[in-house]
C-alpha cells in the first residue's frame, strides 16, 4: 500500500491594480491637451555634410604652442612751428628727409623763387599805389612796430601832415629821442603842457 502524499501548499498572489494615470486639467478644470505646431511652421534645421570617410582622415599632430613676441620701440619727435610732428614706428637708423633734395618736398612744380628774386619781379614804386606819399605812409606803416593801427595811420595823416601848419622842410634834422627829451624837461618846469592828457599818473 502506498504511503498517503501531503497535498503540496498552493500559494496565490494577488496584484494592485494599476493606479490611473494623472490627467492634466486646465484652470476651467477641462481636460488639458497637447497642442502641436503645424509641419509649415516647423523649423527643421539643415543636415550636415557626411563625415569623411576613416581612409582620408588625416592623422593627429601634435599641437606645438609657439610665443610670437611683438617688439616695437616707438618714437615720436617734438612739434615745429607749424604744429606738425613725425611719429615712427620703430626708431629709425637714420633721418629719411636726409637724402630728399628739397625740391621734392613740395608739391608744386613750380621752380623755388626765394624773397630776393620776388622783390627783383614786383613793379617798382609806388606799386601798387596811386602816389609816392601813399606809397611811403603805408610802407612806415607795414615796417617797424606791430603798435601802428589802421585808426591811428589815419589820424597821422588827417591831423598832421594835412593840417595847414605842418611844413616838411621843417622836420630836417628831427629826432624823436630828442624831442621827447625837450617835453620831459619842459613838463619839469611847466606841468601844464598841451600833452598832459597822455595816460601817465605821477
Amino acid at each position: 500500500m502506498e504511503p498517503q502524499r501531503e497535498p503540496s501548499p498552493h500559494f496565490e498572489f494577488s496584484l494592485s491594480p494599476e493606479p490611473p494615470p494623472i490627467q492634466l486639467l486646465t484652470h476651467a478644470g477641462r481636460p488639458q491637451r497637447h497642442y502641436r505646431l503645424p509641419a509649415r511652421y516647423e523649423d527643421i534645421p539643415p543636415e550636415g555634410p557626411a563625415p569623411l570617410p576613416p581612409n582620408l582622415v588625416p592623422p593627429e599632430r601634435p599641437t606645438i604652442r609657439r610665443v610670437v613676441l611683438h617688439v616695437r620701440d616707438a618714437l615720436r619727435t617734438g612739434l615745429n612751428r607749424f604744429g606738425l610732428l613725425r611719429e615712427y614706428l620703430y626708431r629709425p637708423s637714420y633721418d629719411p628727409d636726409s637724402s630728399i633734395p628739397i625740391q621734392d618736398l613740395s608739391n608744386s612744380m613750380e621752380p623755388h623763387v626765394t624773397s630776393v628774386d620776388q622783390h627783383k619781379e614786383c613793379p617798382p614804386p609806388p606799386w601798387p599805389f596811386t602816389t609816392m606819399s601813399v606809397y611811403l605812409i603805408m610802407e612806415w606803416m607795414i615796417t617797424g612796430g606791430n603798435q601802428k593801427s589802421i585808426a591811428e595811420v589815419d589820424r597821422l595823416v588827417k591831423e598832421v601832415l594835412s593840417h595847414k601848419a605842418f611844413s616838411p622842410g621843417d622836420l630836417g634834422g628831427f629826432s624823436a629821442r630828442r624831442e621827447s627829451r625837450r617835453l620831459d624837461a619842459a613838463e619839469t618846469k611847466q606841468p601844464e603842457t598841451p600833452f598832459t592828457g597822455d595816460g601817465w599818473i605821477h
